[in-house]
């Protein structure tokens, strides 16, 4: 074996003591932090992410609920469209406007099915009452 001196007692010294040197001991606990940190990092992530869930589904509710309510009142929001008080036109038409302008699935079907549409295009044409365009 040509080794140096030097280099001769590292090996002997790297063979007899077979535990962890200085340098393995350091990359391993920057290992283990490094591992530490994204664990935490992840399971806040998912802790806000199962809040955020609980409080659209919580929210969600609430206003399907609150849809329902106004859908119950679609007969008497029709028969406001329909009549020739220009008064409950203007209020059953912004009704109409604020059930159509609900951010998630607003009931265009429903609305559509109650036959008002052609209607609001009357009402579109009339010059005489600008509120109601």
């Amino acid at each position: 074996m040509s080794l140096r001196p030097s280099t001769r007692t590292e090996v002997r010294r790297n063979r007899y003591k077979v535990a962890v040197d200085a340098e393995e001991g350091r990359r391993r606990r920057e290992d283990n932090m490094v591992e530490i940190r994204k664990s935490k990092r992840e399971e806040s992530l998912q802790k806000k992410r199962r809040e955020g869930l609980q409080a659209q589904q919580l929210s969600a509710s609430l206003q399907s609920s609150n849809v329902e309510k106004k859908l119950e009142s679609l007969p008497s929001m029709v028969a406001g469209v329909w009549s020739s008080n220009g008064s409950a036109q203007l209020e059953a038409t912004t009704q109409f406007r604020k059930l159509l302008s609900i951010e998630r699935s607003p009931p265009i079907d429903e609305v559509i099915q109650s036959g008002v549409v052609p209607r609001f295009v009357e009402f579109l044409m009339r010059e005489d009452y600008p509120q109601l365009q």
